[in-house]
């Protein structure tokens, strides 16, 4: 599979492209994204994309971008928004959202959207020193993820990491929901010879 780009890139750091990709899936079992299931077989289909962004270094930079076209057997249409703030070095925030809207898609023909909401925000002491969270949620499973991540090299190349994993699933059905959350600490050491 290959892909074709049209590519213009901005002194101040933006651009756009528009790219192009045919599509050749061949499914030797059932495939279910989004939980719809897409019968075996051979498909072909074109999928094109545009994107905007700005300077992806500035304190303040956004990026949008469309793809749509074929999908397996019915159509995919994605909007995609991104923006991040990083007002000095130590601190940055990123929020992402995307809409992905489906049509005529698998054995079912179904046709519907979902949501798909992202947050990141990442403090630092120093290079050496980091916390960082992230938090997700998907509207397509009613789900919900958050990660914190604290960091410390406390000698060269010698770490502690702090994790807490968060999974939550909030269906009406009450036999699918469940809440999964994990507590993980590790400590490396390096000692050279």
């Amino acid at each position: 599979m290959g892909h074709h780009a049209a590519r213009i890139r901005f002194q101040d750091g933006g651009g756009i492209e528009y790219t192009i990709e045919p599509n050749w899936q061949r499914l030797d079992e059932p495939f279910s994204p989004l939980g719809i299931p897409i019968a075996t077989g051979f498909y072909d289909y074109i999928r094109h994309s545009l994107e905007l962004s700005s300077d992806q270094s500035a304190k303040i930079s956004a990026s949008a971008d469309i793809e749509w076209g074929g999908y397996f057997d019915g159509q995919l249409t994605s909007y995609n928004l991104s923006g991040r703030l990083a007002p000095i070095p130590h601190l940055e925030f990123q929020v992402d959202y995307q809409l992905n809207q489906y049509k005529n898609l698998g054995v079912e023909n179904r046709s519907d959207e979902a949501h798909l909401l992202g947050a990141n925000v990442r403090l630092a002491l120093n290079p050496r020193v980091q916390l960082i969270g992230f938090y997700q949620w998907n509207s397509a499973v009613d789900r919900s993820v958050w990660n914190v991540r604290f960091s410390w090299e406390y000698r060269p190349l010698s770490y502690i990491y702090l994790v807490f994993n968060s999974n939550q699933l909030d269906n009406i059905n009450p036999e699918k929901r469940f809440l999964q959350q994990q507590y993980i600490g590790k400590v490396t050491y390096l000692h050279q010879f």
